[in-house]
């Protein structure tokens, strides 16, 4: 799976390099599995989703505080969604 993540961003990005793997990146994805919930394959989707969304428009709208917002997802996930998105979907469906 992470082979597959990596042959996909490539293309992307264009070029790789040790500033790609940098602490930022590695919590923002740290992030996107504890938002889209774990113990899934989906639920890391749907977070880097989110936060890549989000990220997306912080950083036209509002770039000074992507990392900000960054910190308070994780904060916000960790306190009231131990088991991220998909946990609470999975609890309204019972």
């Amino acid at each position: 799976l992470c082979g597959l993540a990596g042959a996909l961003y490539v293309p992307q990005v264009g070029i790789i390099n040790p500033s790609e793997m940098s602490p930022t990146n590695s919590i923002e994805a740290a992030i996107w599995v504890a938002l889209g919930g774990r113990g899934t394959l989906i639920g890391p989707v749907l977070g880097a989703g989110l936060v890549n969304g989000a990220k997306s428009y912080f950083t036209v709208a509002m770039p000074e505080y992507w990392q900000l917002f960054l910190g308070l997802i994780f904060i916000i996930v960790t306190l009231f969604l131990p088991r991220g998105v998909i946990g609470l979907l999975r609890k309204g469906d019972r």
